[in-house]
């Protein structure tokens, strides 16, 4: 194997595991969530707060947020 295979594997392997660490980025790994989230042990779904709820019906994060829905 050569330096620039080590190379490609090392920058191969950061990427794959760079979303494992962060756990803030969205599913195709381009950017950060809009809300903060909470950690859900039994589920890969993200959740927001109760408080990050009503913040958002208040009109809390009207600023960066232009729409939203929830289910």
């Amino acid at each position: 194997m050569t330096i620039d295979q080590n190379v490609q594997r090392e920058v191969i392997k950061d990427a794959v595991e760079k979303p494992s660490e962060e756990g803030n980025l969205v599913r195709d790994f381009s950017e950060e969530y809009a809300l903060p989230l909470i950690d859900v042990t039994q589920s890969e779904l993200k959740i927001i707060s109760k408080e990050t709820m009503k913040d958002l019906l208040d009109g809390k994060f009207k600023d960066w947020i232009q729409s939203y829905f929830y289910m």
